[in-house]
This record gives structure tokens, C-alpha cells and sequence, in this order.
């Protein structure tokens, strides 16, 4: 008895796929019609501002006491976001490293009115805050700095002493 013929073949013939190239096509359909969305928009925005480039002028309109004071405000915001932040929290930072990081600024309050500066920090001793405040009279950005009072803090294991500093701020540092 034989046994029946046996066709061990493990390379099958491909046919071809039909799938990825109706993939393929609906992309690059997708990708033309895009485009010519694309291009009829530009064309239509185009001929917006040319119609808007012919409009008449606008009307300038008096300026009323409320509009005023909002240019106040605004000029008033302005000049405050205006103010060089950098130098002085450089002149801060300088002061801080050169007291060994022994200080820290807890607080920076500026008045932009009286052109002063209020700061709160905390040493470890009052010496320190003293040679904190005695660094900060060679700093470009603040004028005059004075120890305007000290407290030790009793309620912390290192007993920090906290102090408040003012001093003229120099607007054209």
C-alpha cells in the first residue's frame, strides 16, 4: 500500500492586494482635495482684504473721559511691566550668594509711586542681615538700602531672624 503524494510547498503565490491601493488612492484623493480647498480659501481671503483695502477710512472717534482713564491705566500697567525686574532680582540673588545662602527673600514689594522697594527676608543671625544690608549698598539697582526693622522668630528651632529692608529704586539701572 502506498501512501498518497504529499506537496509540502511553504511559499504560497501572493495575489495582489487590493486593500493599501484603495487606501492609497482615497489618501491622495483626501490630499488633492485639501489642497484645492486650501487654494479657493487663500483666493477668497485674498479678495476680502482688497475689499477692505477699499473701504473708507475709519472715523477717529473723540476720546471721552473713560477712554482716558483707561489710557492712564494701560500707560500705567505698561510702565510697571516695563520696569527692569531682571536687574534688580540679579542684585537680590548676588547679595543672597554672597552671604554664604544664609538669607533668604521672602518678599519683594515695589512702589512704583514713591519709587521704593520693600523687601522681607529672613537671616540666620543679625549679623548676617546687617552684612546682607551692608551688600546691597553697593548694588546698582537699589539706592539707599536701610534695615527698617528685625524680629527673631522664637517659634522655629534656629531662631532666624527676620528683617525688613527698604530702599530707593533705581529706574535707570
Amino acid at each position: 500500500m502506498s501512501l498518497p503524494r504529499l506537496n509540502v510547498d511553504f511559499v504560497t503565490p501572493r495575489t495582489p492586494a487590493i486593500l493599501p491601493l484603495v487606501v492609497a488612492a482615497v489618501g491622495i484623493a483626501a490630499v488633492c482635495v485639501t489642497l484645492f480647498e486650501q487654494r479657493s480659501l487663500s483666493a477668497e481671503a485674498a479678495g476680502l482684504e482688497l475689499r477692505l483695502a477699499g473701504a473708507s477710512p475709519v472715523r477717529e472717534v473723540p476720546e471721552t473721559a473713560r477712554d482716558s482713564a483707561i489710557a492712564r491705566e494701560a500707560r500705567s500697567i505698561t510702565q510697571l511691566l516695563g520696569t527692569p525686574w531682571g536687574v534688580v532680582l540679579d542684585d537680590l540673588e548676588a547679595a543672597s550668594r554672597d552671604s554664604g545662602d544664609s538669607i533668604a527673600v521672602l518678599s519683594v514689594q515695589p512702589d512704583r509711586d514713591t519709587r521704593r522697594v520693600t523687601l522681607v527676608a529672613e537671616a540666620r543671625s543679625l549679623p548676617v542681615a546687617l552684612k546682607y544690608v551692608q551688600r546691597l549698598q553697593s548694588s546698582r539697582a537699589l539706592l539707599h538700602p536701610l534695615l527698617d526693622s528685625h524680629e527673631v522668630r522664637t517659634e522655629s528651632t534656629e531662631r532666624p531672624v527676620r528683617v525688613q529692608i527698604t530702599a530707593e529704586w533705581n529706574l535707570r539701572s
